[in-house]
């Protein structure tokens, strides 16, 4: 029994992974090519039978399923603890108010048209008719999504969301066979990429290659995280190949010790009153001082050494002022 929206958009959305993978159809709800009606019914706590449903027709978005009905158990939910009766009828979405409102009503059960056709015939399928066609199958969302996380090692999570839409997970696929980091890829993929999407289905101009490349520049250190965000970015508006563009705008990142010893003196002697304010306890002044450093090296400077240089350099600060 599916007993929330959140549920029902699940269901659906795995629902269609499995009819994508076999081909049955491309599954557009945008273009109609998959549509949901819902039936909603609900029951006082420790009963067990379900009371009155009512009908929700042609949704075309799995977000609108999920609202609708949820939507609709609070108004069936309102209306049994005021006493009113729920009426067995077929209702609408609207998505801009998030309210279902009535079409027509449904006086009996028969009015679903929940009743065997005489006319179609008992249909017997050999076992081995069934075995002969699972055998030309696809490899299925289920186990793809465990493949993926037991091959590349990421989260069962993170590879459920890879096997909802089979090019999102071809796609991983292609830049996984061609970086040594498949996890930060996945990562780029998951935050940056689907974050662009206007279409339902995945789809990118990014070429596999360029995205493998820029994850295997990250997790070498030759580029810091904000400076794969842009340069990913700028892949998506055309091609080219990342270590000239690194090379040609000196985008590199900055690692030397004393350069981010030199940048981080220089933030210290301007920013005398954060200074003040992080020795006085105010942990905030501290990433405003990552901040001005960041920007000094226009983004490019190790994140991660820059914070153990600045900490260092502001504790023995403070400590100096305290032993005075």
């Amino acid at each position: 029994t599916i007993r929330s929206g959140e549920e029902a958009a699940a269901y659906l959305r795995a629902l269609r992974a499995v009819l994508v993978a076999i081909g049955v159809s491309d599954c557009k709800m945008q273009e109609g090519s998959m549509r949901c009606d819902v039936n909603v019914s609900v029951r006082p706590r420790g009963q067990s039978h379900l009371g009155v449903r009512t009908e929700i027709k042609n949704l075309n978005s799995f977000a609108f399923v999920e609202k609708a009905i949820s939507y609709e158990i609070e108004r069936h939910c309102q209306l049994l603890e005021q006493g009113e009766p729920v009426v067995m009828e077929t209702r609408r979405f609207e998505p801009a108010v998030g309210k279902t409102f009535p079409l027509r009503s449904k006086e009996r059960v028969s009015d679903y048209r929940f009743l065997l056709e005489p006319d179609l015939p008992v249909l017997s399928v050999h076992k081995s008719e069934i075995e002969r066609i699972r055998g030309t199958l696809p490899e299925l969302p289920r186990a793809r999504a465990a493949r993926l996380s037991r091959t590349y090692g990421i989260a069962q999570q993170d590879a459920a969301v890879l096997v909802s839409d089979a090019a999102l997970a071809e796609y991983f696929e292609a830049v996984a066979a061609c970086t040594r980091a498949p996890g930060i890829a996945l990562h780029m993929i998951l935050t940056d990429l689907l974050r662009l999407q206007a279409e339902e289905h995945f789809t990118t101009t990014v070429l596999p290659e360029r995205l493998g490349e820029l994850a295997d520049l990250l997790v070498e250190g030759v580029i810091n995280s904000t400076t794969a965000k842009k340069l990913l970015l700028r892949l998506t508006e055309g091609d080219f190949s990342p270590v000239q563009v690194i090379e040609r705008e000196d985008l590199a990142q900055v690692r030397d010790e004393a350069t981010l010893c030199a940048v981080v003196e220089g933030v210290l002697a301007e920013n005398l009153r954060a200074v003040k304010d992080y020795c006085h306890g105010k942990k905030a002044a501290m990433r405003a001082l990552q901040g001005q450093a960041m920007a000094k090296t226009r983004g490019r400077a190790d994140p991660v050494r820059l914070e153990r240089i600045l900490t260092e350099r502001l504790e023995a600060i403070r400590e100096t002022e305290e032993s005075i």
